[in-house]
């Protein structure tokens, strides 16, 4: 396993246990190689929340979110803890469009917009100074830049620091941090194993990779993961029926299916 190099007041619903470019766009000239060699299981990376696959709508915010996660494709993954869709700095320029927002139900009223939720919507520009998502709100608008061999992760309305990150590799660990002891991780390569400490056990992960399935585990049953790489397809296996995902991909879309509607995304990827 290596590192890639390169969150509303509404209505809540209790959760249940049950042609296209060629052009691969301009290379990042000041990538923070945040890794080693290629290969060796699925990527590790680091970076902003985006759409919440949390199937409570709007997804709760009182918790402590992580911001390291499995890599689907150019800088997308799902963070460890299945809450989240992770974007960082893919390894090329380029264009994302995140699209998660939901249809007015039967007999729902519909909004001028005629969309439910945007706040599900993220558009995601990379070019060779930054990657640039664009969300609804102020706290969901991000920059990321690597500079001097570090990651910044800033959002741009993030109450006092929560969301923001710095990143930097020191030998076969990586050090995520930011302003409160919380967001703290170390992560750990040691052969097919990667370890992440959290601020505690809550927050703390083993990653074991052997062929095509990457094992996540928390230190609760509802934190562990079984991730089965087919190629084109993941199967996901979490211990609710929430916590389920089915990732299907091609080198311009991901698409990514949980348990119930509110659960999906499209990810859509071009060339800028």
């Amino acid at each position: 396993m290596k590192i890639n190099r390169t969150d509303i007041k509404n209505t809540e619903q209790l959760l249940k246990s049950q042609k296209k470019p060629d052009d691969k766009g301009l290379e990042q000239k000041d990538q923070v190689i945040l890794s080693g060699e290629k290969g060796g299981g699925l990527n590790l990376i680091v970076g902003a929340y985006t759409g919440r696959l949390n199937p409570q709508i709007p997804p709760g915010d009182r918790y402590n979110l992580v911001p390291i996660g499995l890599e689907i494709q150019k800088g997308v993954g799902i963070s460890l803890d299945g809450e989240s869709i992770i974007v960082t700095r893919p390894p090329e320029s380029g264009k994302v469009s995140i699209t998660g927002h939901l249809q007015p139900g039967e007999g729902e009223p519909v909004p001028e917009s005629g969309i439910l939720y945007p706040q599900r919507d993220f558009q995601v520009v990379s070019d060779e100074k930054a990657t640039t998502i664009d969300g609804f709100y102020d706290w969901q608008d991000y920059t990321i830049t690597d500079k001097d061999g570090e990651r910044k992760i800033d959002c741009k309305d993030d109450d006092n620091g929560r969301f923001d990150y710095q990143v930097k590799q020191e030998g076969n660990k990586t050090f995520v941090t930011g302003e409160k002891a919380v967001q703290n991780f170390t992560i750990t390569k040691e052969g097919n194993k990667t370890y992440v400490k959290g601020y505690d056990d809550n927050l703390s992960y083993t990653i074991t990779t052997e062929g095509n399935v990457t094992k996540v585990k928390g230190n609760i049953p509802e934190r562990q993961f079984t991730i089965t790489d087919n190629g084109k397809e993941w199967a996901i296996d979490g211990h609710m029926a929430y916590q389920d995902f089915k990732v299907t991909k091609d080198p311009h879309q991901v698409v990514i299916k949980g348990y119930y509607p509110q659960q999906k995304y499209v990810i859509d990827f071009k060339a800028i």
